[in-house]
């Protein structure tokens, strides 16, 4: 069987340059598009860019981009829990719930659950927390025996959070541009929601599927695995 190494789980470097990227894009996106259609916003950049030596100061020029990573993985952080409050809505919680597709695959979940985490008996809420709760847990033990193929599952949900964020950067300077009542820009911001909303919905489907496929896939390579060793097992005691 493959090799136990627990050290794969851990947050490491790469985890933190993926977390980066879902972080900074949506927000780096978002910022061009406000310089774009918000005139206050494009006369603050210009201002800003005019007063940028032209020979900058290297050590001030890398605080003020780690200051716009800090910046861009906090308020990632708020706008995907943002986006969450929208599962609350009635007519939203079923396209924006990862529960409607995993309740349909219930039984070989729990399939799962007994043969590799017999112990994991708690008593749950109800039965969709038990089974969110279960998912997550088989998702981080497979992720040990097989890091790579976790990578997948990874990277879709890594453009969920993009889309997410993206979605509510847009309907918060939506409000903000009309407020300020420009009107080309808060429709900019409005199309720019809709899509990042829609995208959102898919990207949920693609994401679950995508996780429930690395659930059977390694569950069943670590079967086989297993039946090997056993194999050679008996064929050593024989």
């Amino acid at each position: 069987m493959a090799d136990f190494d627990p050290g794969r789980y851990y947050y490491t470097a790469h985890h933190i340059a993926r977390d980066f990227v879902a972080t900074a894009a949506p927000l780096t996106f978002i910022c061009l598009v406000a310089c774009a259609v918000l005139p206050p916003v494009r006369h603050y950049a210009l201002v800003l860019r005019s007063g940028i030596p032209e020979s900058p100061n290297w050590l001030m020029l890398i605080i003020a981009v780690a200051c716009y990573c800090l910046f861009a993985l906090v308020g990632g952080a708020i706008a995907n829990k943002a986006a969450l409050l929208f599962r609350r809505v009635p007519a939203l919680k079923r396209p924006l719930d990862f529960d409607t597709f995993y309740c349909k695959a219930n039984v070989p979940i729990e399939a799962w659950r007994k043969r590799y985490l017999p112990q994991h008996l708690e008593l749950w809420a109800n039965e969709t927390t038990m089974r969110e709760e279960t998912i997550d847990s088989l998702v981080s033990y497979f992720q040990i025996y097989n890091p790579i193929g976790f990578l997948h599952v990874y990277r879709e949900y890594a453009f969920l959070f993009m889309y997410r964020q993206t979605a509510i950067y847009a309907l918060v300077l939506c409000v903000c541009a009309g407020a300020i009542q420009a009107w080309i820009g808060c429709f900019v911001f409005l199309v720019v929601f809709v899509l990042a909303a829609i995208a959102v919905i898919a990207s949920i489907s693609e994401s679950v599927h995508a996780e429930y496929k690395f659930i059977v896939s390694t569950g069943a390579w670590l079967d086989r695995e297993r039946e090997n060793v056993g194999n050679r097992q008996s064929q050593a005691a024989g």
